[in-house]
């Protein structure tokens, strides 16, 4: 999908400086286990966190995350069922010099078949049995109060 509402980098910071971003993450569970992928860009660098991303204008929850998912992982959902949500209220990203606020739809996904594949955001993924010491704080929130439904 083309995105017909592309903006400068200096129009990206100013506007997600004073709005709230909507965003979606995916809870992959595979035998009992969750995928977790571990942050290469800021914020939160180099932290566990679920594979997700912004929605953009224009595009659909499911036209979202068929482009999020192919592009962190190299698959697309087949199911996706509404868990919850998290919030990121003044996440920090020194690299672009500004603070958010995030609300991330997180959806318990199935994915198609096939080999999955790292990407620029998360090189390091893994399948957890339980909730690793370095997540991030309001997602190891989430997950504390929700395992059980996930997993």
């Amino acid at each position: 999908m083309e995105n017909k509402f592309y903006l400068s980098n200096e129009d990206y910071i100013k506007g997600v400086s004073i709005m709230i971003r909507t965003c979606v993450d995916f809870a992959i569970v595979k035998n009992k286990t969750l995928l977790l992928t571990k942050r290469e860009i800021e914020p939160n660098k180099g932290m566990w966190h679920f594979p997700g991303g912004m929605v953009r204008k224009g595009e659909s929850i499911k036209q979202a995350a068929d482009r999020i998912l192919t592009a962190e992982l190299g698959l697309k959902p087949v199911s996706m069922d509404l868990v919850g949500f998290t919030e990121y209220l003044d996440e920090k990203n020194p690299e672009k010099g500004l603070s958010t606020h995030s609300v991330a739809l997180v959806f318990k996904t199935t994915l198609e078949e096939g080999d999955m594949k790292e990407s620029f955001q998360a090189k390091e993924m893994k399948f957890f049995d339980a909730i690793p010491q370095n997540t991030i704080l309001e997602l190891k929130e989430f997950l504390e109060k929700n395992w059980s439904i996930i997993v």
